[in-house]
């Protein structure tokens, strides 16, 4: 009788080819925890420092956590096993990621050699991870080669950031980050010859992340709420604009995109996806980031969290709006190809209009100002799935969110 081998060799996954559906693991679930600390430290820091610098810190630190997910996401899409191996990768893994959370404070400053090297570290263990995949699949290897001697080279300019002044440093810093972000672009041809992406497990994985990023609205929120002395009426007020554009940002991406699967018969679409979603998640903890900021100074006026908050929601409507082109066309999809984008890039560009017209305006009205604009979308969304014609013969109740049940 057969036994489950200890030590599994990597080999590509061909269940979409076959049609076959993908589960999230256990695992990956618990790995993406370790992202719900690091992502909470960056919020937060984003959160008491709400100026130019601060926003530019935060995107300087949350590229190297987000690329590290992305990296060991799309690792398990291709050569995930269920050996002991997986499980080791994984650990190991997580002693950086751990790291880069402990380091995120300052990571620019004086914890900046903390921070490179627990992203450097965990990036050797991705480049580990695709060179042994690469060594054991022949027709992976043309993208995997791409891959390694990339972000190998990336690697050795984090290392070298670390040994140079300050300033000099972080700039090295950023171009590793740079070649990391366009080393993929090489390899799409080659991917070509691959099987395709899951249209079950990706999507799925992404949602997870949108909620993680999502749930710091909603710690913004209470942050800011718990930060005033006395909570009275306003307050609260404040405190249910603050949740119901936390949700209503769910409601957007999840009745959009969250529910439907990238274009995986496009590598470009594809790749585009996933690329846009960076802008997406920074612009979705950004939202919860200003959203303490401005809960917090109920009794004051903060005008740079206010506009933060206006150009990360109008930033946020428009790369949805860019992202649902990229998505598979369904012959049952109710919203139309060309209506519900542009909806979206106006309703985003209105708001991000609105901050340079928003000095003085009170926080509260700029809140419900920002929520109307996703009503728009929301009211859209409703009147496009509850007027569509289905067939009642099918005995089939779908959700707004999606799901069926027979």
């Amino acid at each position: 009788m057969a036994k489950r081998k200890f030590w599994q060799r990597p080999a590509l996954h061909f269940e979409e080819e076959e049609n076959k559906h993908r589960k999230v693991t256990w695992l990956e679930l618990f790995f993406d925890l370790y992202f719900v600390v690091v992502i909470a430290a960056l919020t937060h820091n984003l959160a008491g420092m709400l100026n130019w610098q601060g926003i530019l810190d935060f995107a300087l630190t949350f590229i190297p956590v987000w690329w590290i997910w992305i990296g060991v996401t799309y690792y398990n899409e291709r050569f995930e096993t269920e050996g002991f191996e997986n499980r080791l990768f994984i650990f190991l893994l997580m002693i950086p990621i751990a790291g880069l959370a402990v380091f995120s404070h300052d990571a620019l400053g004086h914890n900046f050699i903390g921070f490179v090297l627990s992203y450097a570290l965990a990036r050797a263990i991705t480049v580990f991870m695709w060179a042994y995949a690469t060594y054991h699949n022949r027709i992976f290897r043309r993208s995997g080669l791409i891959y390694v001697i990339g972000f190998s080279l990336s690697i050795l300019l984090c290392l070298f950031a670390v040994l140079l002044p300050p300033f000099v440093g972080i700039v090295v810093f950023g171009l590793a980050m740079t070649i990391d972000l366009i080393v993929p672009m090489f390899a799409i041809k080659a991917n070509r010859l691959l099987p395709k992406f899951s249209t079950s497990k990706l999507p799925e994985r992404f949602g997870l992340f949108i909620i993680i990023v999502l749930g710091e609205g909603i710690v913004g929120t209470i942050n800011g709420i718990s930060q005033n002395d006395h909570i009275g009426t306003g307050v609260i007020y404040f405190g249910i604009l603050g949740i119901a554009i936390t949700f209503s940002l769910w409601w957007i991406y999840f009745d959009f995109i969250g529910r439907r699967t990238a274009d995986n018969n496009s590598s470009i679409k594809q790749f585009a996806w996933t690329y846009a979603h960076l802008p997406l998640v920074i612009c979705f903890s950004a939202v919860g980031a200003s959203m303490t900021g401005l809960i917090g100074n109920v009794g004051d006026l903060d005008e740079f969290a206010k506009i933060t908050l206006l150009i990360a929601s109008g930033g946020a409507l428009i790369v949805m709006g860019c992202i649902e082109p990229l998505l598979k066309k369904n012959l049952d999809e109710p919203t139309h190809y060309f209506v519900s984008p542009l909806l979206k890039i106006i309703t985003g560009s209105g708001i991000i209009l609105f901050s340079f017209f928003s000095e003085g305006i009170p926080s509260k009205l700029v809140m419900g100002i920002i929520l109307a604009f996703f009503i728009v979308n929301m009211i859209y969304a409703l009147y496009v799935w509850f007027t569509q014609d289905i067939d009642d013969t099918e005995d089939i109740e779908v959700d707004i969110g999606g799901s069926e049940e027979s």
